[in-house]
């Protein structure tokens, strides 16, 4: 059962006012020596406030579904898209959405899940969920709906929705492939994402499935100058005439670096990103193009069919991508 401020009062040893104030965080109504023996036996106790209306034994509804942005700030490339997606499907099922801001109690300092036990929704969505792994497995131990999005690393219990990644990049090397391409490179800047491993694995069954040699280039934690002449000095050992960029961020440095080496896209070098950013089109770059949007819909329909009941495997979901197809890849 869930420790209470009495169950906290009497660890203590003082008064529930007391605890109230210290957890408040008002100033003068307790000696040093008290906080610091009330905030201890909050953590021991793993106290959690609720927020009302509610109680300690039991959840009351409050039609309420918390955000967390990780991976992606709320104005970055997934997170606007995604929030607007997630907004439509809200007002569909009558819930608001609240996007979690407010900084943990220092009480909670290694116990960062405790923040999400309060109450105050009914559900949680992490959006590009960032070392959450043992976060999702507490809510999940305390039966808290909660949905993740464009990861799938996540525990049992928790659905996920993602972009199709694999196919995205099957799509993009098959492309290449049928335009006579054999030396193909996969270039990525992650080893340990979800969403980047899923691309890395797409790219090799499809080079396997045509019987050519896969070649990846992974530049994690490598600096900008020393990767930037990797790239160059692997496009003209390897003899690389085309190259599948995990991003179209990836591929604007391939392509940069391509030209200042004497190097022409498409004509020595053919190229496809993935995200199909803005400036994509003006470049001329093959891309990948998906929505973020109806990723954002989808969470919530998961975590709706989760409270409702349904299981995780059967309310994640997979959003299909497209390839568009511009002028940076042309016949070796």
């Amino acid at each position: 059962m869930r420790a209470s401020i009495r169950d906290v009062a009497e660890h203590a040893g003082v008064s529930a006012v007391t605890v109230s104030n210290v957890l408040r965080g008002r100033a003068g109504r307790a000696s040093s020596a008290t906080r610091a023996r009330v905030l201890r036996s909050a953590r021991a106790l793993h106290y959690v406030p609720v927020a009302g209306p509610t109680t300690q034994k039991r959840h009351v509804e409050t039609r309420v579904l918390g955000l967390v942005f990780d991976g992606t700030p709320l104005e970055g490339l997934w997170g606007l898209p995604t929030f607007w997606g997630m907004r439509e499907a809200a007002i569909k099922h009558d819930y608001d959405l609240l996007t979690m801001l407010r900084v943990r109690p220092d009480w909670m300092v290694d116990q960062e899940e405790l923040q999400f036990l309060d109450r105050r929704s009914d559900g949680f969505i992490f959006i590009a969920p960032v070392n959450r792994y043992s976060t999702l497995q507490t809510l999940v131990k305390h039966k808290l709906p909660v949905v993740a999005c464009f990861t799938n690393d996540v525990p049992a219990g928790v659905p996920a929705v993602m972009l199709d990644n694999a196919d995205a990049m099957q799509q993009a090397t098959r492309h290449l492939i049928e335009n006579g391409h054999e030396r193909i490179l996969f270039f990525t800047a992650q080893s340990e994402r979800s969403d980047f491993t899923e691309r890395q694995r797409g790219f090799e069954e499809t080079m396997e499935e045509a019987g050519l040699a896969s070649q990846v280039l992974c530049v994690q934690d490598v600096p900008e100058k020393a990767y930037k002449k990797l790239i160059a000095t692997t496009l003209k050992r390897q003899q690389i005439t085309a190259v599948v960029c995990a991003t179209d961020t990836l591929a604007y440095v391939v392509w940069d670096v391509a030209h200042d080496n004497g190097m022409r896209v498409p004509e020595d070098i053919s190229l496809i990103g993935m995200d199909d950013l803005k400036g994509s089109a003006g470049r001329g770059l093959t891309s990948i193009r998906y929505s973020c949007e109806e990723v954002g819909r989808r969470t919530v329909e998961a975590i709706v069919g989760l409270m409702r009941g349904g299981a995780a495997k059967s309310v994640s979901s997979i959003v299909p991508v497209e390839l568009v197809q511009r002028s940076s890849v042309a016949p070796p």
